[in-house]
Formats: structure tokens, sequence, C-alpha cells
């Protein structure tokens, strides 16, 4: 079974909101939920991924939801897997890109105002939230690669 993964990745009400206004390239983590809820077929689940990115933690939740469902799953990269789609891709079985692909990884960024405390507060939100984010690069390394040329 396939399924498209496109476009801004979002919470399920913000994504419902935009689709209801005729934005359906989004996605969100009940779309894994979605997509996992259906009969389980011979190929597994083939996720086609096409998206920038977008929020980090809801990445983190479509990761952790696929990562645990227990199924054969694979993410085919067309276009770009970026920021935290490409947090999502690592969570399947397999990853496929394709030659004119593009997956992009960097550290955690945020706009912040305030003052010293609030500033601390955000940067160490960035190092938490960077973390989260080797530990899915380095789960699918599986020790090809240190966590310290990953952080690189």
């Amino acid at each position: 079974m396939r399924v498209r993964i496109g476009g801004r990745i979002m919470d399920d009400d913000s994504a419902a909101i935009y689709r209801r206004y005729g934005y359906q390239n989004v996605c969100c983590p009940g779309d894994i939920r979605k997509a996992l809820s259906r009969p389980e077929d011979e190929e597994g689940i083939i996720f086609e991924v096409n998206s920038g990115g977008g929020s980090v933690y809801d990445g983190y939740e479509m990761y952790t939801v696929l990562k645990n469902a227990g199924r054969k799953s694979t993410v085919e990269i067309q276009s770009i897997a970026a920021s935290a789609a490409s947090v999502f891709a690592m969570a399947a079985d397999n990853v496929l890109i394709s030659p004119v692909a593009s997956l992009m990884i960097h550290r955690a960024s945020t706009y912040a105002s305030g003052n010293e405390e609030d500033m601390n507060r955000s940067a160490q939100m960035l190092r938490t939230v960077d973390q989260g984010i080797l530990n899915a690069y380095e789960a699918k390394c599986s020790g090809k690669v240190s966590r310290e040329e990953l952080e690189e």
C-alpha cells in the first residue's frame, strides 16, 4: 500500500483546518495513524515522502507512531525529506532516495524573545531537540556512523 506524505508537517488540528480551506498538501501524525489502520499487504506500507518539514514535535510523533507500529515499512524520498520529514523517514525499515532527491538535516532553530532567562531556556530547548534528532539518525545508522559524525 502506498501513502503520500507531502507538504508541511503540522499537528492534527492545524492540518484539519488547512484542509477545510482547501490546502491539501499538509501532513500530520493522524495521517500516519490512518495509513497504519488499513489492512497490511505483502509489500508493506510505502510512504512517498515529499516534504520540506515543519513542526519537529509533530515529526517526532510521526516517527514514533511508525516506529512502534510493528509493520513492514519503506519510505521513498521522491524529491525532498527535509527537517522534520527527514526525522520521520528514519522510522522506516527501509529508506530509498531517488538519485535526484535530497535528504536535509540541520540543527534545530526557533524564534525567541525576552530576557536572559528566556533566551537560556530557548537555548536549552534547542539542545534537547538536537539530541532527539540525533537519536533518530543514530538509531537508523546502527553503529555505521558515530553520533559525533552525525552531529557534525
